[in-house]
């Protein structure tokens, strides 16, 4: 569902005002990859300029986040990284954003951080989130599976189970806000 933000008269622009978005995520057991195209819109009211039109125009093949003696092979996410954007024809001067996720084992390897850097040397200013705090995961995996949904429902409940491949996090919420949240090492 597009906010009503979004679909606001679009800015005056060039003939082509497309940008491009990159969205990665790096898991305990898989790794994958993201590219979206959205139009900029000037807001007439706030004259903020926002995404509108935004559609995914690639998804990578889901892979095996790779490991090697219990850290994060960077020699291999880089050759990752570098056939995903390839694959997605990503046009860097077009690339205004995106974010990545780092999460579960991945999150808590000792070279963690030298993964946030090569992300950002690649990509440039993004959004980076490392969930070392399974608690964190939960509820961010709530915030993206449920939110809107336990507003639309606010008298009820929500579980949301995030089955991942080293852990299983839970987040209960009610109106769109995360109540309890918990982890379990089983995944």
């Amino acid at each position: 569902m597009i906010s009503p933000a979004l679909r606001a008269t679009p800015a005056p622009a060039a003939s082509d005002d497309r940008v491009e978005l990159v969205g990665l995520d790096f898991g305990s057991t898989t790794s994958r990859a993201a590219k979206a195209t959205a139009r900029l819109f000037s807001d007439g009211t706030s004259g903020r300029v926002e995404l509108g039109e935004v559609a995914i125009t690639y998804r990578s093949p889901v892979v095996f986040t790779p490991f090697v003696e219990g850290h994060i092979d960077l020699d291999c996410v880089a050759r990752h990284l570098d056939r995903w954007l390839d694959e997605a024809e990503l046009a860097k001067e077009r690339l205004i954003g995106g974010g990545t996720l780092i999460t579960g084992l991945a999150a808590r390897s000792k070279n963690a951080p030298a993964l946030a850097a090569l992300l950002r040397a690649r990509l440039g200013p993004c959004v980076l989130a490392t969930a070392a705090d399974p608690c964190l995961e939960s509820w961010v995996a709530f915030m993206a599976s449920c939110e809107s949904l336990s507003r639309l429902h606010p008298e009820r409940y929500f579980l949301n189970l995030d089955i991942g491949g080293g852990s299983t996090n839970l987040a209960l919420g009610r109106t769109g806000t995360v109540l309890e949240t918990a982890a379990l090492r089983v995944g």
